[in-house]
Formats: C-alpha cells, sequence, structure tokens
C-alpha cells in the first residue's frame, strides 16, 4: 500500500524506470521500505509488509523487529501478534515454539479461536513437544471456516459391481 501512495501504480515505476524487473530490485525496494519506516514509524500497514518481506527474505532477525513495531502500533491485533511470535521463533537458533512465543500464540488464540496460523503454531508446538494434539470436535474453531461439505447422495450408478472407491464408505446424509 505504501508503494502505491508514494510511487503510484507498478506500471508508473516501469516507465520511469524505477522498477527494473532486475535480480535485487525487489531487495532494494524492501530497502526503501524499511528507510521510509525510520523516517515514519506509525505506519502500521508498513511495518507488517516490511516484516513478511523480511521473512520472505529469510532476514529472520529483522522480521521479528518489524512485527514487534507492529505488535507495539496494534497490541490487540491476533494476526500481528502470530506472525511476530512466527518470525520470532524463525529468529532463534534452535526454531522451537516454546516459551514467549508460544504465549504469544495463545494469547492470539484467545482473542481469535478460528485464528488459522496461530492454530498451526500450535500444532507445530504439539509436535516439537512429542504430543499428538488432540483431535478437535465437529464445529470446532477450525472447521468453522471451511466450506460445509455438499452432502452425500446414493445413486443407481454407485452400486455397480467390483471394488468400491474408499470415498463410497463415507457417510450418507440423512
Amino acid at each position: 500500500m505504501v508503494v502505491y501512495i508514494t510511487a503510484g501504480t507498478p506500471m508508473s515505476l516501469i516507465e520511469r524506470g524505477q522498477l527494473s524487473g532486475e535480480p535485487g530490485s525487489l531487495e532494494e525496494a524492501v530497502d526503501n521500505l524499511a528507510a521510509h519506516l525510520a523516517e515514519n514509524p506509525d505506519e502500521l500497514e508498513g511495518w507488517v509488509l516490511l516484516g513478511r518481506s523480511r521473512k520472505s527474505q529469510e532476514r529472520f532477525q529483522e522480521a521479528e523487529l518489524a512485527f514487534a513495531q507492529a505488535n507495539r502500533l496494534a497490541p490487540d491485533d491476533p494476526d500481528i501478534l502470530v506472525e511476530f511470535a512466527e518470525a520470532r521463533v524463525l529468529a532463534s537458533p534452535d526454531r522451537r515454539m516454546e516459551g514467549e512465543p508460544l504465549e504469544m500464540i495463545l494469547a492470539a488464540l484467545e482473542r481469535d479461536p478460528t485464528q488459522q496460523r496461530g492454530l498451526l503454531l500450535l500444532g507445530i508446538h504439539h509436535q516439537q513437544a512429542g504430543r499428538r494434539p488432540k483431535p478437535r470436535k465437529r464445529g470446532s474453531a477450525c472447521s468453522s471456516r471451511s466450506a460445509p461439505m455438499p452432502p452425500l447422495r446414493w445413486s443407481a450408478a454407485s452400486t455397480t459391481p467390483g471394488p468400491r472407491p474408499a470415498w463410497r464408505h463415507w457417510p450418507v446424509a440423512q
């Protein structure tokens, strides 16, 4: 979003020769964003974008710092808290989901029990701890975001002789 505000559309950058498509131009754009945020530290969206960009560049310590700033600006946002926790884990030498990052994940899930990335990271914590997470009940927070499965109906075509595919053993909707 910051790029559109400061520079216009990507096509206008290409026309002005500021975005060449050469290797390093994305890195340069991210560095420019970091410089812009140093002068404008209250731009929440910019810090989130910088954190995600640094994470994709595998510059995890810098991603952690960017998400820390975003978290200072929006301390009640569970999405930012989860991204901050993930960056902190990736920046750590052992990459274990425990301690403060785990507490951050649990706090985010307390605010939004359907936060998908938080649920995934909590599952990673259980895996790293050697525990299998307990199965979730139907209708739980995780499945509530999924589109409902259409009811299965049997037809004459499904009663053909021969081996039955595994999906044919699913329960029939009433």
